[in-house]
């Protein structure tokens, strides 16, 4: 019985995997043969899907190592019969030693629910050497000139010092320890909250401006990633039904239902802004109740 169902789901897989890949070409490549270590290289990356589904591209947070993220470029979406084309370009840095490095990237295709990961050919890049070997005919030079040495480090005083200090620490740790840990807690939850209510004000100014499908998708994936983080599940992975369920709040159907309608049907709608408005309210929400529980913990 066993065995039937990972058949089962097996199939599945292979099927949806099927599907996707027959109708999604993702490709990527850098735009130059060599690199230097913390040197800026571009990466661009596209991608091509029927309008039926929708594609997330790497975002800041994606891993793109070995290489480190400077700053990106999103182009607007272009429609080609009936085929989207997305394309963005990464500004990377290096700061690996190895004479040739691969990077292959990831795309996100959604369709009815579904998610399905798909990667880019990896592409190589050299790097490129700054010293030469060094031969036996390099001529050192010598410096004959006085240097005043210290006299001898005086090592018991300093493991005296050291053994006073560590003792002092653990006292400090046993005393204050949770003090301390909560008090770093609330000060990175309340940074992280300050960057995102200034991201989703700003959004929402401009969705209230000019609303369209594109810019209400990285909305609330931004979202779905300030509240994975708050409370450490995973949002980005659940669908509108799913969240209702896992947060127990009704009033979050509407205004989600309200998103997917523009980011999966493609319909515009000039009050779009408010249901981004009551996402707003709720995150704040959940932000005080996690703080208030971290104080009263």
């Amino acid at each position: 019985m066993r065995g039937s169902i990972f058949i089962l789901f097996g199939l599945l897989f292979f099927h949806a995997s099927t599907i996707f890949g027959q109708e999604v070409v993702l490709s990527g490549g850098f735009n130059a043969d060599s690199v230097k270590i913390g040197e800026n290289v571009e990466y661009w990356l596209k991608i091509k899907y029927p309008q039926h589904l929708q594609a997330v591209l790497p975002d800041s947070n994606y891993n793109f190592a070995p290489f480190e993220l400077a700053s990106k470029q999103f182009f607007e979406s272009k429609i080609i019969n009936t085929e989207v084309v997305d394309s963005v370009v990464y500004i990377l840095q290096t700061y690996e030693i190895e004479p040739t490095l691969y990077l292959k990237t990831e795309a996100i295709i959604f369709s009815k629910g579904d998610s399905l990961s798909i990667f880019s050919n990896p592409d190589s890049i050299f790097l490129k050497q700054l010293v030469s070997q060094v031969t036996d005919t390099t001529s050192l030079i010598t410096n004959t000139e006085y240097v005043n040495v210290d006299g001898q480090i005086n090592f018991p005083l300093l493991t005296y010092i050291a053994i006073t200090l560590a003792v002092i620490s653990i006292i400090v740790l046993l005393v204050f320890g949770k003090r301390i840990k909560r008090h770093f807690k609330l000060k990175k939850l309340k940074k992280e909250y300050a960057k995102f209510s200034e991201y989703i004000t700003i959004q929402i100014r401009t969705l209230k401006e000019k609303p369209t499908p594109q810019l209400a998708e990285l909305t609330v994936v931004e979202w779905k990633k300030y509240l994975e983080r708050l409370e450490k599940k995973p949002f980005t992975k659940l669908t509108t039904k799913e969240i209702v369920f896992d947060t127990a709040n009704k009033e979050l159907e509407s205004p989600l239902k309200e998103i997917d309608k523009s980011v999966y049907g493609k319909i515009v709608n000039e009050e779009l802004y408010k249901a981004f408005q009551s996402l707003e309210d709720f995150a704040q929400h959940r932000y005080a109740v996690t703080t208030e529980d971290i104080k009263h913990g």
